[in-house]
């Protein structure tokens, strides 16, 4: 999760510049957002040198590449519903996700619908393809290879038992959410199909109940969250 949380910030900065004056109450709420994310980001960086390259180059797709980054962010708001939801709505390793996954998986919940619809607008069909392909690569490395990483790393996690099941466990959660993800981004982004409300909805509600947040362990409200 610490691997989102830094690629978070960047996309919690590059929606609003892309959004613009579109929208105006929802480029604020996005500045808020960031504000929040990275207030609770604060401290956390330590655990993510492995991973400044990724940063980098999150930075120079996302911000510093015209069309390109215009139509990455896109996707990338487009596929936040199956990206947020099949994570805590699976049982495998939702009682690992942090509190910040959390916070931004309701925020994108709550608007991914809108935001996902306004930069299609925006975006010709090209370069939709080009970042619908470029964003599948995004998802390998955010949702597979944090284990990987972490094996060659620090190998001596093999010895533990436990790391077989667990790697079993993850995988079982996030290989279906890449693909869900993957194919919703195809679906309501690349061919503009718009997507339903009730799917939002039903997201939304579950998450937000009760026997989920007690499993989760996090406060739902508009705090900052705690990491």
């Amino acid at each position: 999760m610490l691997v989102f949380e830094m690629t978070g910030l960047i996309i919690d900065t590059a929606t609003p510049k892309f959004v613009g004056a579109s929208v105006p109450l929802l480029t604020a709420q996005e500045h808020s957002h960031h504000s929040w994310h990275a207030t609770a980001y604060k401290g956390r960086e330590h655990g993510l040198w492995r991973w400044s390259w990724l940063g980098a180059f999150g930075r120079l797709v996302l911000l510093q590449s015209g069309p390109l980054s215009l139509a990455s962010i896109g996707g990338v708001e487009a596929g936040t519903l199956p990206f947020f939801f099949l994570p805590v709505f699976l049982p495998f390793v939702r009682s690992s996700i942090s509190s910040l996954f959390v916070f931004h998986g309701l925020e994108e919940i709550e608007h991914g619908a809108l935001t996902g619809q306004c930069l299609t607008d925006k975006s010709y069909l090209f370069w939709r393809i080009v970042a619908w392909l470029g964003n599948i690569g995004f998802l390998c490395i955010h949702l597979l290879l944090p284990p990987v990483v972490r094996i060659l790393w620090q190998p001596a996690v093999l010895l533990r038992p436990r790391c077989y099941g667990d790697l079993v466990l993850y995988y079982l959660v996030m290989f279906p959410t890449m693909v869900a993800t993957v194919w919703w981004m195809l679906w309501h982004f690349v061919l503009g199909l718009p997507e339903s409300q009730r799917a939002y909805s039903f997201a939304w509600t579950l998450c937000t109940s009760s026997p989920t947040s007690a499993v989760l362990g996090s406060k739902w409200s508009r705090r900052v969250p705690t990491p």
